[in-house]
């Protein structure tokens, strides 16, 4: 590690070790966890490239596999899946690109993020980082990666044809609900894969059926009425529904449409501050 790094890190540990005990609590040990990511942004800004480039070393494409994946997961669905299922979809690549994007958002960061702490053994061994960076990083690394893909296809849909809506300013909300709720997740999934190993296979098989089971390449209207209405109990279906929305224009919705997402991020963000105050110290003595 470099110098630059290891005096940040000791200004940093030196300014948390003077808080007083008695702000901790369910209240103040959440924010603090907010005050680690400031006060060590040095830190984030350092790593933050770091793990960018160490997500594609020995790649020859780099960086355009965040455009590829979704691209060529998005074509092979467009030809095959309207076959199969015998449904009609006005731009269903539309849709896919739509559903598929933000899907991939939630699926890297619960991998990723899960595994943020494990990953990084041998630094949080060697000085003092607040656990909470890492998976803040990893899953900032994938929000880059969503934006990269966004703007790609953005354009190449322009190039073929596909032109804006009013409705396009709901993607940039859209982003920043899903970037919460997946820093959440993130921060929550980094605390349980180091207590439970088991936890990184179990959400592996999970997100293949949470996949299927929540709208994504298919339209909620296909659905028999009755589960039309159980969908909108699935938490992961109302986030891609706004990215849905926003990009498809077939597909209405207005600003209610954010009032469930925001809350599930607020509470999941919430929620993974809490684990991380509580159990992110203890987190070198497991792995």
């Amino acid at each position: 590690m470099s110098t630059s790094i290891g005096v940040i890190l000791k200004a940093g540990k030196k300014q948390v070790e003077h808080r007083p005990d008695d702000i901790y609590g369910l209240f103040m040990g959440p924010i603090n966890q907010v005050i680690d990511l400031i006060l060590y942004r040095r830190i984030i800004y350092a790593l933050l490239p770091n793990r960018l480039t160490d997500r594609y070393h020995g790649s020859f494409l780099g960086i355009l596999w965040s455009l590829l994946n979704p691209l060529l997961t998005m074509v092979g669905l467009a030809i095959v899946f309207p076959l199969i299922a015998k449904f009609q979809v006005g731009d269903y690549p539309l849709f896919l690109f739509s559903g598929i994007l933000p899907w991939g958002f939630i699926n890297a960061s619960v991998l990723s993020g899960g595994d943020s702490i494990r990953f990084s053994e041998q630094l949080i061994k060697k000085v003092y980082v607040p656990k909470i960076i890492l998976p803040y990083i990893f899953v900032t690394v994938e929000a880059i990666n969503m934006i990269i893909a966004l703007v790609a296809l953005g354009i190449l849909g322009i190039i073929f044809g596909y032109s804006l809506h009013p409705r396009i300013v709901y993607l940039f909300f859209s982003f920043v609900v899903i970037y919460v709720f997946c820093l959440g997740i993130g921060f929550i999934t980094s605390i349980l894969v180091v207590y439970f190993r088991d936890i990184q296979h179990i959400t592996g098989v999970m997100l293949q059926t949470i996949f299927y089971a929540s709208a994504i390449i298919y339209p909620v209207s296909v659905l028999p009425p009755r589960f039309q209405s159980l969908m909108e109990f699935n938490p992961f279906f109302q986030f891609i529904r706004l990215f849905h929305v926003s990009i498809n224009p077939s597909i209405n919705g207005g600003w209610e449409l954010f009032q469930i997402p925001i809350m599930l991020s607020f509470f999941t963000f919430y929620f993974g501050l809490i684990l991380q105050w509580k159990f992110g110290r203890q987190t070198v003595f497991r792995i």
